[in-house]
């Protein structure tokens, strides 16, 4: 009732001549849902080559994500057996670049616009399973590899789940089995590790095929199947599915542990022509003459009936918008709907939100200010001080909370593993109660955004410790590596890479907290604090260490001149974390990165990287004196990377964790230490004893501790059940 309620509160404030909101607010679908949920629509050939001006800008002003109605669907992008059409997807990939948008891809394997000829032989006989296994692969691999980098999420496999929730009988299940939808998502995490990938369905807010999809889902996160997320279609009725159904759906799906989104957005407003409740385009209805009552346009009352929808689903989305990640509207005006011929051909539909004039409706107005009033009553604009979906707030000084005081090892009862992932140049934090099973707090979403961290609007190699004031010190490399794909450089890099190599950067980002929820932030550019160091090329990988001779906190990162050759240098820090107080000095020479030190029986023991392997040096000092071994750490036989050590808690056992990323898919690896002499391999993530509940594939982790009280806070704040 009380989502109910403020809909109607919604609708009262539209008529229809409703103006936007004054220029103070948001005016556009992105920026009002910015940084909760991205918004989008599924494009046309005309509307991504941008010849369709009724909605060209439109579609720049207010969507950064798009799908493809109909180009990546194997009927045209493959038409024939060894015959390929990529011209329009290049163009449609081109356009979402263009616009620095998240581009779908839509999708790859399908009951529906699947040429015959893809499931028989030379002959016309059905395939063998085998075959057609190998046509599907290659069919993922081409055009998954093609766009590689380039398409950040796939839906792989589409309305696979019939209407009563058993598997559909299409010529895919009739050939291979069941497990060709395990198989289409194996190929395409083959094909792009980095890209999102995800299963699609209608109706899920059906019971009975959501308890099908469910057990679908829940069988391939079973089996380690990389599936990131489910698309809810979302094709709603003017009357059906209620709010109510819609939140248990995507609660459903996202207590599995993947990522919802709302696939193909839009609300039917006209009678039912079919006693089926479904989205199946095979579907057909005939119609009568009581079938098409809004053909001269839509009257106000259904005006206010469909802005009242849409603001009651789109309330449904920002209540579960960390559950969430985008809303994908299936089409951008009323003119283009699908819905205008089906399942009844020649009628004339109103399910989207601008008309067949490129005119805002009321229920786009009502979408934007259930956006500017939720950010008002739950989160406040972005640029405040007030917890945004990340959970944390900035805040300009950081103060210690009364009664604060730093914790001893006895106090402590949990792990906490920061992380970052190159798709999102972002970082991470889970939570652990043993040091075994690690939970992401925020289900798997980010939590420090390089978008609003960094000059160069990506964070990566992060690293977490406790200071003896209690407090946590976070550091983070300042650096996108997609920087030219996402418009911030004309370079692949900040300066040309023949000047200064692969990733170049100036700045750490400095972050300090309490609590983990209020952080103090600076982005530090080493270059220009310190001009005596003349062209640095990288400031890399930053950790922080408590050093007892000068009582400060020392920050000791990876710094390098020229395009190759990289050495590990210290400098000291201000009390509030947000500078470096002193010139950075030379620690150690390791002709390498990713330097990690860990004080043990009164000396020093430095991991470090060095021709993608783990290397280890150890000194009697802290800032220097390293004497180095040339043996290989680690017991792996691909490149590894970012070392770094936690101890057991109770325990006399450390635990060197590094980044496995010549593995594939990308993994952290384990190996456990009571003389930091001799190790033994404890596997890497879910292939041995340590296990994540709710993310894959972290790169550059660091584990620090928390006590049994914050434990409990952090899993009260973010709504994580810690396993």
């Amino acid at each position: 009732m009380k989502r109910l309620a403020l809909a109607l509160l919604v609708v009262a404030a539209i008529s229809a001549h409703a103006q936007p909101p004054a220029p103070a607010t948001p005016t556009t679908l992105k920026d009002a849902y910015s940084p909760y949920l991205r918004v989008g629509a599924a494009l046309n050939n005309a509307q991504f080559e941008e010849r369709d001006l009724l909605t060209k800008d439109i579609i720049a002003a207010n969507f950064n994500t798009i799908s493809p109605e109909n180009v990546l669907k194997w009927e045209v992008v493959q038409p024939g057996v060894d015959k390929y059409n990529f011209d329009p997807a290049d163009k449609y990939v081109a356009f979402g670049e263009k616009h620095h948008m998240f581009i779908v891809g839509h999708c790859l394997v399908w009951h529906s616009q699947t040429p015959r000829w893809v499931f028989e032989d030379a002959d016309g006989k059905p395939l063998t399973r085998d075959a057609l296994l190998a046509r599907m692969r290659d069919h993922i691999h081409t055009i998954v590899g093609r766009y590689k980098g380039r398409i950040q999420g796939w839906d792989v496999v589409n309305e696979a789940i019939a209407d009563d929730g058993s598997m559909r009988q299409s010529n895919w299940y009739k050939i291979i089995g069941d497990d060709f939808i395990a198989k289409a998502f194996e190929y395409a995490h083959e094909a792009d590790p980095a890209a999102e990938l995800y299963y699609n369905d209608y109706s899920l807010e059906n019971e009975a095929k959501r308890k099908g999809a469910l057990a679908l889902v829940k069988k391939l996160k079973a089996a380690g199947i990389p599936i990131n997320g489910v698309g809810l279609q979302g094709h709603m009725k003017i009357d059906r599915p209620t709010p109510a159904v819609e939140a248990q759906t995507i609660e459903d799906f996202a207590a599995l542990g993947v990522r919802v989104n709302i696939s193909e957005l839009d609300i039917d407003v006209l009678p039912r022509t079919s006693v089926l409740d479904s989205a199946d385009v095979s579907a057909t209805a005939k119609g009568d003459s009581n079938s098409n009552p809004y053909k001269d346009g839509l009257p106000e009352e259904m005006q206010q009936r469909l802005a009242q929808r849409y603001a009651e689903f789109f309330q449904v989305f920002l209540e579960h918008s960390n559950q969430m990640g985008r809303i994908t509207l299936w089409g951008v005006d009323d003119g283009h709907t699908w819905l205008n011929n089906f399942p009844t051909r020649g009628r004339t539909n109103h399910p989207l939100l601008w008309d067949r004039q490129g005119k805002p409706k009321p229920a786009f107005f009502a979408v934007l200010k259930t956006a500017i009033d939720w950010k008002a009553a739950h989160r406040g604009p972005a640029t405040s001080t007030t917890p945004r979906p990340t959970g944390i707030e900035l805040v300009k000084t950081l103060t210690k909370p009364k009664g604060f005081r730093a914790p001893m090892e006895k106090d402590f009862g949990g792990y906490l593993l920061v992380y970052f992932k190159d798709q999102t140049q972002a970082a991470y934090l889970a939570a652990s109660k043993d040091g075994y099973t690690f939970t992401d707090i925020n289900d798997g979403q980010p939590i420090f955004l390089g978008a609003e961290l960094a000059e160069q609007k990506g964070v990566r190699d992060p690293h977490i410790t406790r200071g003896p004031d209690g407090a946590f010190y976070l550091a983070m490399t300042d650096l996108h590596i997609f920087g030219q794909r996402a418009g911030i450089f004309k370079t692949p890099f900040q300066r040309p890479v023949e000047e200064c190599g692969w990733g170049n950067n100036r700045a750490l980002v400095l972050m300090k907290s309490y609590d983990l929820i209020h952080w103090s932030h600076s982005d530090f550019r080493v270059d220009t604090a310190f001009p005596a160091l003349g062209n640095i090329c990288t400031a890399w990988a930053p950790e922080t260490i408590y050093d007892p001779a000068k009582k400060k906190m020392m920050v000791y990162f990876t710094m390098r001149y020229g395009p190759k050759g990289s050495d590990v240098y210290y400098a000291y820090t201000d009390p509030a974390f947000t500078r470096l107080e002193t010139k950075p000095e030379l620690l150690a020479h390791t002709d390498g990165a990713d330097g990690d030190i860990t004080p043990f029986h009164g000396k020093y023991e430095l991991y470090f990287v060095s021709d993608a392997k783990i290397r280890h040096g150890v000194s009697s000092t802290l800032t220097g004196g390293y004497q180095m071994d040339p043996q290989r750490i680690d017991p792996e036989k691909v490149s590894t990377e970012a070392p770094t050590t936690f101890k057991r808690l109770g325990t006399d056992k450390y635990v060197l964790m590094y980044d496995v990323y010549g593995a594939r898919p990308s993994n952290m690896g384990f190996s456990e230490t009571t003389d930091f002499q001799q190790f033994t391999n404890l596997g890497r993530f879910n292939e041995g004893v340590m296990k994540t509940t709710n993310f894959t594939s972290p790169k550059h982790g660091a584990v620090t501790y928390l006590t049994a009280a914050e434990l409990k806070a952090i899993a009260d704040h973010w709504h994580v059940p810690l396993q």
